[in-house]
């Protein structure tokens, strides 16, 4: 009998196998993710729950004591926010508690140290992804004023912070055109819209990428309209572009006019430097661009500094039938190089307009910049 026991509980254990383990209960649900509690203000009497983050690959839930009386004298959006008709007012019992889910715990802390007179806690020098973060709250709730302290350090070190496009990156650069926009750097802000100016590409719909990210991704970069400006002027310089590529190559396709600047050279010789720049031209355009240049601008996708690189190389590699000829006639010669770093002439870059200079002008009175930054 014992035999028996011994062998079905043998045979039992034998065949168990952890597929074998039975489905977990639906009662048995995941702990709730830890909340990071801060208190701004012992005698608070408003929480602010915020949204999630994962560092270390755990979610937190941010959950900010604070003092309402503080954030209502600090930012007239949020005293209409909490003491107005709306849902976040302060209830008739029980606690006070208003959800923020779309704004960043990490900036916002820092916001709300500041408000709060807890000075220690403020970065002296802040990435400028944090930055971003911060000017985004900010403008959300009308706070730059409280930069003001700190405004100078932080664009100093917003611009120190990998300053090379290639090595920080399209985000980084647009996080840095926001900053300067932000807290009133003109200077700063007028250089990163060329930049993006100047290697922004079209994609199949029409949309402005910078470097694969598309502007509307993007939360915040400068003024709302700086998109559609950006558009216009990207396509004002490509038609000036391509209406002086376009001219040499028309006029060396006239049959009755010659493009030889050398007065007294034979007319055969005149021809022949005519057709040999001509096909020269040709050849070059598709071996580096693989077509020659449209009459539209609204057809070119591609950035404007790499057609500006294309054309460097087309008309650098022209050849006409002699060194005489080369020298005079060669369009290179006859026209400043087509260099992808293009100086803009003050009539093709159109991005920035009186009221965006007007906006920056009004941030420097509240952040005690001027219009370099310093």
């Amino acid at each position: 009998m014992s035999d028996s026991r011994a062998s079905t509980r043998a045979s039992v254990s034998s065949s168990f196998t952890p597929e074998a383990t039975p489905p977990h209960s639906p009662d048995l649900v995941p702990s709730p993710p830890p909340i990071k509690r801060v208190e701004f203000d012992a005698d608070g009497d408003l929480l602010l729950r915020l949204g999630s983050e994962t560092p270390d690959g755990i979610e937190y839930e941010h959950e900010f004591k604070v003092c309402s009386a503080t954030l209502r004298r600090s930012s007239v959006v949020w005293k209409r926010m909490l003491f107005g008709p709306w849902m976040e007012a302060k209830p008739t019992g029980g606690k006070w508690t208003v959800s923020l889910p779309d704004d960043k715990p990490k900036p916002f802390e820092i916001i709300l140290n500041i408000i709060h007179s807890r000075f220690q806690l403020v970065p002296r020098s802040p990435s400028r992804r944090l930055l971003y973060g911060i000017l985004v709250i900010t403008n959300k709730y009308d706070l730059v004023h409280f930069l003001q302290p700190w405004a100078k350090d932080w664009m100093q070190a917003a611009k120190s912070d990998s300053p090379n496009l290639r090595l920080s990156g399209p985000c980084s650069h647009m996080w840095l055109t926001y900053i300067s926009w932000e807290l009133g750097d003109e200077e700063t802000f007028t250089k990163g819209v060329k930049k993006i100016l100047l290697h922004t590409t079209v994609d199949e719909d029409g949309e402005l990428t910078f470097y694969g990210i598309h502007f509307a991704e993007m939360e915040c970069v400068g003024p709302p309209d700086l998109g559609d400006r950006i558009l216009e002027n990207r396509n004002l310089v490509m038609t000036a572009i391509l209406r002086s590529v376009n001219s040499e190559i028309v006029r060396r396709l006239a049959l009755n006019v010659t493009a030889c600047h050398i007065q007294d050279a034979l007319p055969s010789d005149q021809k022949a430097c005519n057709n040999a720049i001509l096909g020269c031209l040709w050849r070059q355009m598709i071996h580096y661009r693989g077509a020659l240049p449209p009459t539209s601008a609204t057809e070119v996708s591609e950035s404007i500094s790499s057609f500006l690189s294309s054309l460097d190389l087309v008309f650098s590699r022209l050849q006409s039938i002699d060194c005489v000829h080369s020298s005079a006639c060669l369009p290179v010669n006859q026209a400043p190089n087509f260099a992808p770093d293009l100086e803009f002439e003050t009539e093709w870059f159109t991005c920035i307009k009186d009221s965006h200079k007007e906006y920056m002008q009004a941030q420097r009175l509240k952040t005690g910049l001027s219009a370099s930054g310093e």
